[in-house]
């Protein structure tokens, strides 16, 4: 099913300029903060989005910190949380 693209162009022509300018300040400060969580969690080998050791891989809990692990990630693993990015699509 493909989106309704109209519905979408409706709702965002329908935002005010001045409601444009504090979503886009809201996204900006949590950008920041995630910025400093991710940069903070990385000098202390801890991901800032599970808490646990960047050595940690658990399958019952996916994580996007496994990512991080250099040359210890492994393509089934991958394949199993992430099919469609696995596969290409």
């Amino acid at each position: 099913m493909k989106p309704d693209t109209g519905k979408y162009r409706r709702i965002f022509e329908s935002i005010s300029p001045d409601e444009i300018k504090e979503l886009n300040r809201l996204n900006d400060e949590e950008q920041q903060r995630q910025a400093k969580a991710f940069k903070e969690g990385y000098e202390n080998r801890i991901c800032y989005l599970c808490n646990k050791p960047f050595k940690t891989i658990s399958t019952n809990n996916p994580c996007l910190h496994w990512l991080l692990r250099q040359c210890k990630f492994k393509k089934k693993i991958f394949q199993k949380y992430m099919p469609n990015m696995a596969m290409g699509i």
